[in-house]
């Protein structure tokens, strides 16, 4: 791909009504209309001058925002209301204005913020978190990873990697994960800090998009009100052996269309060998995704909004690196819930 296609289409992944420059801002009045709604005090995100105690407060915040919305009430289950911040939390590092780093301990079991990860930990079935040094080169390897990223697509990365605050490091079975329960963060694993940079920005991108959609999917109309059991349909993904069956339903195809799609993109601005080939793969299953959500099957439990991010997506996807597709048959639909 060139240069200028690159370019064409970064310019068109961070446009429109789904993903334009005012997406920070839509954000936060949502956030802002139902903390005042639910009395929940406000919480502006971090600035330039902020410490990490104040990322992990606008998280937590943000989580207790996130948990009113769904009419759960404003305080997420046996989550305290206060967040301590102990000297360990010193141990952040600041990666950018408004993002910072920390090597996750699970010493604190007290602290609102250790409380929503160690929760969302075990909800996932991921154990708990093993607690790893934050030495310089890791800290060196996230910073060339956010700049390979915003080299690359730097219209992407305005309006998707300021939607996060905190890159937490710790040790899993997981290279890299975004845990819903723990909003404005994603986490990354410390030995894949150790690879090459190309693996860290795409982690990177990654996991912000899957925090972008989540803050689209708030903000925006992507879905149509709830279909009854018998009208839902899920998608079998053909990429996975039988043992490992995984099924999308419509929301699970959207965002993860979105994620590959954009994977796709910087793997190819990349353009070595390794990042070629997986950017083809990338394609190949953000294809086959989109091409189910055009199926009015799939597209009826979509809006307005929804509809049109897929048609931004399938648009970028027949520019991108093509190799093996994923052929949509019947056999791949799936009637009703799971």
């Amino acid at each position: 791909m060139g240069i200028r296609l690159i370019e064409d289409l970064d310019s068109l992944l961070s446009s429109g009504p789904v993903a334009s420059d005012g997406l920070l801002s839509d954000v936060d009045t949502w956030c802002q209309g139902v903390a005042e709604s639910a009395r929940i005090p406000v919480t502006g995100r971090p600035g330039p001058d902020s410490s990490v105690a104040g990322a992990i407060e606008r998280v937590v915040w943000r989580a207790k925002v996130n948990h009113a919305a769904a009419g759960v009430g404003c305080t997420p289950p046996d989550t305290p209301d206060h967040v301590r911040t102990p000297p360990a939390y010193d141990s952040g590092q600041r990666l950018d204005p408004g993002l910072w780093a920390l090597d996750y301990s699970p010493r604190h079991g007290f602290d609102a913020f250790d409380h929503l990860f160690q929760s969302a930990m075990t909800q996932n079935a991921l154990g708990r978190a093993a607690s790893p040094t934050l030495p310089d080169a890791a800290l060196a390897a996230l910073r060339s990873g956010l700049i390979t990223v915003r080299d690359h697509l730097p219209l992407i990365s305005s309006t998707t990697l300021p939607l996060v605050h905190l890159v937490l490091v710790h040790r899993s079975p997981i290279e890299s994960m975004y845990l819903m329960q723990l909003p404005e963060t994603i986490v990354v694993n410390d030995e894949l800090l150790l690879k090459d940079t190309g693996r860290v920005a795409e982690a990177i991108l990654h996991e912000s998009l899957h925090e972008k959609s989540a803050a689209l999917r708030q903000i925006r109309w992507l879905l149509a009100p709830a279909l009854d059991t018998a009208e839902r349909f899920r998608l079998s993904l053909p990429w996975y052996p039988p043992r490992r069956r995984r099924e999308f339903d419509a929301w699970r195809l959207l965002s993860a269309g979105h994620v590959y799609t954009h994977i796709a993109l910087l793997n190819a601005a990349m353009g070595t060998p390794q990042s070629i080939e997986r950017a083809r793969e990338c394609a190949a299953r953000a294809s086959f995704m989109m091409a189910a959500l055009a199926d009015q099957r799939f597209s009826r439990a979509l809006a307005v909004d929804g509809n049109a991010l897929v048609c931004q997506l399938t648009e970028a996807l027949k520019s991108m690196p093509s190799g093996h597709a994923y052929p949509l048959t019947e056999e791949h639909i799936i009637q009703g819930e799971s």
